[in-house]
């Protein structure tokens, strides 16, 4: 990726035309696959701009990448126009293969507008291109991609008899040639298959085949990720598992059947993570938890709204020691990113986010609230773009109250996770806080106002701060606070760094990979006051969110991080509040913060921009009440104005 956008840099700047349109097609065919689309469409568009016109297999690939962009940005009559053109540029190349592909593309397409004929005869156009074809293997690969459109059509229009025997015809061929067939295309006939049986009324054999899918994609992951097409696989998976929910939601009216198979997805997805590494600080639960599992752990205290973003709708769930029950409503995926980014956007440029911040509630907030108890802590288990999402900044329209203010409120990757480990605190009472090796007078009168807090904390600043004595720290205290700069790799979120060096990478730099090989004290708590520390990669099921999550997988039980630049004299405000709370108060971490962010909004520093961006990621013992690190018990710091 750097290479790539190297590349670009330098054609931009020597104005080069048709020679920047490889690079420029790699780089938006990435970003189209971590799903930044409008990234990924200008590059496109930029590369299409400085293509040779007589070079038809380079506008082939742009208009096909193009119209995938566009229908995944929901502009499907836009998509099947650019897909036109790729089917025209792929007849000019004459290649087989090329117009199979493009035709059949076209014909699911036209199905989305239901222009049924138009789609049949690019199935057709699509069929006899395969007769051309030399290699049996590409042309019986091709064959299975055309059967699966054909099978779509039949089920389009009715005939869902005929599109079960095409679709099985294609399955056999699966089974006794298991190393020829493509796993996508594998479950895809399989979910397809789901849906003629259900369309025929043969709901339980249509459940087995959702399942057969969910098996087969899962069983193919670690081949897949070898081969670096994790991306477009998890895309994939994600797409098996958001059929299957829907079907259990809409077709069998199964609210707990459906939240089993959204938050086993996502356990699932990180205990992937955990497996990266030989030896993960905690013993996690090797598969999801069941509802009467979850019922018999979840303490008293604790409520969880668990969030799954599909194509079309967002689907909560809200779980309770009272029971389970769900709700859904309705925007596309690429709207919901759209108002997020908006929403963020405003924060962080310090503008009004009134009606944003109200529309955001009213989708994600509003249709389960009478279902919270506000008594209780909100655990919730965000999903897709919501991993970007302060919820404690979201608005009623109602009584114009910030969530925060009705109750405290902490995330987690999954219920299996949250519920994975007991709600001890870490067995010894140290704390240590660290600075940066650059002298920062703001930073060291944010780190001398913990020590007036608490006498005992051991602060370390300048020349005493290496990666070797972090690093040793994290291992020997359970209270771990580190003010200083930090940096977010956005390719790989576990590669993000902890700046001890200053505002730039350096010998005593910290990566997120160095942290996981750390044993932190069990359910120990970690405090990043600096820049984009619980940022991640939102296109991941488990939203990894570099360096908190290096810390959860380290045995941290509480890390609390920003998901922007936060400037200093807002975590000045804010962080000795906490501190202050954490080293003195019977609470638990999650009310620690959110006493902390009460206090702001209370002050001159009401604007959400300067204390909703820290969030709390952690376990149960983020949530349960835990005995103060100091003897001085009492005193609430007032916030800086």
């Amino acid at each position: 990726m750097s290479r790539l956008n190297e590349a670009v840099r330098i054609y931009r700047a020597i104005g080069a035309g048709p020679e920047s349109a490889r690079p420029l097609y790699y780089l938006a065919a990435y970003n189209w696959a971590a799903y930044n689309l409008e990234e990924s469409l200008n590059l496109a568009l930029e590369s299409l701009n400085v293509t040779d016109p007589a070079d038809n297999v380079r506008l082939c690939q742009l208009h096909w990448l193009i119209s995938n962009i566009l229908y995944s940005m929901g502009y499907s009559e836009m998509a099947t126009h650019f897909n036109e053109e790729a089917t025209d540029h792929a007849e000019k190349v004459g290649n087989p293969g090329l117009i199979a592909s493009m035709s059949s593309q076209l014909a699911s397409l036209y199905l989305l507008s239901s222009r049924n004929e138009m789609a049949a005869e690019q199935i057709e156009n699509s069929a006899k291109a395969l007769d051309h074809m030399l290699s049996d293997d590409d042309r019986h690969t091709s064959e299975l991609s055309v059967n699966l459109v054909r099978a779509r059509i039949l089920l389009s229009t009715g005939n869902f008899s005929a599109a079960e025997q095409t679709l099985r015809k294609s399955i056999d061929f699966f089974h006794q040639n298991p190393t020829r067939s493509p796993v996508i295309v594998h479950s895809q006939s399989l979910l397809f298959l789901a849906k003629a049986l259900s369309a025929q009324g043969r709901t339980h054999e249509a459940e087995l085949e959702f399942r057969k899918a969910i098996e087969l994609v899962e069983a193919q992951q670690n081949y897949l990720t070898n081969l670096n097409f994790q991306v477009s696989f998890d895309q994939q998976r994600r797409q098996v598992y958001d059929s299957a929910i829907s079907f259990e939601y809409d077709n069998n009216n199964n609210c707990e059947e459906s939240w089993n198979l959204m938050q086993g997805y996502k356990a699932k997805l990180f205990l992937d993570v955990l497996g990266r590494f030989e030896t993960p600080a905690n013993a996690h639960e090797p598969a999801r938890l069941t509802r009467s599992q979850v019922a018999s752990r979840i303490p008293e205290n604790v409520q969880f709204i668990d969030y799954g973003v599909l194509s079309d709708r967002i689907l909560i769930w809200v779980l309770s020691p009272d029971g389970l029950q769900c709700r859904s409503t309705r925007i596309n995926r690429y709207q919901l990113q759209k108002r997020v980014d908006s929403f963020l956007t405003e924060l962080m440029e310090k503008r009004s986010t009134e009606q944003s911040s109200q529309e955001l509630y009213d989708l994600l907030v509003e249709p389960i609230e009478q279902l919270l108890d506000t008594r209780q802590t909100l655990v919730i288990i965000p999903d897709g773009v919501l991993h970007r999402l302060p919820f404690s900044a979201l608005r009623s329209r109602r009584d114009h109250r910030y969530w925060i203010e009705k109750m405290p409120i902490l995330q987690s990757p999954s219920v299996s996770y949250f519920l994975s480990d007991n709600a001890s605190p870490a067995s010894n009472k140290t704390l240590i806080a660290f600075g940066s090796r650059t002298q920062d007078v703001l930073v060291n009168k944010e780190l001398a106002s913990l020590r007036e807090i608490e006498p005992g904390v051991k602060v370390r600043t300048g020349p005493d701060v290496t990666k070797e004595v972090f690093l040793r720290a994290v291992g020997e205290n359970s209270l771990l606070y580190y003010a200083g700069h930090s940096a977010f790799d956005v390719a790989d979120p576990l590669r993000s760094l902890i700046l001890l060096d200053g505002d730039k990478p350096g010998p005593n730099s910290v990566s997120a990979l160095d942290i996981v090989q750390r044993r932190m004290p069990k359910n120990g708590i970690v405090i990043l006051a600096s820049c984009d520390t619980s940022l991640g990669n939102f296109t991941d099921g488990p939203g990894i969110r570099g360096l908190t999550s290096a810390f959860l997988i380290s045995g941290a039980g509480s890390v609390i991080g920003s998901l922007w630049p936060v400037q200093s004299s807002s975590t000045n405000a804010l962080m000795p509040i906490l501190f202050n709370s954490l080293a003195r108060e019977d609470a638990s971490v999650a009310q620690s913060l959110r006493s902390a962010q009460l206090r702001l909004i209370r002050s001159a520093a009401s604007d959400p921009y300067h204390w909703a961006g820290f969030v709390l990621t952690g376990n149960v013992s983020a949530a349960v009440r835990r005995a103060p690190y100091s003897r001085k018990v009492g005193s609430v710091l007032a916030p800086k104005s």
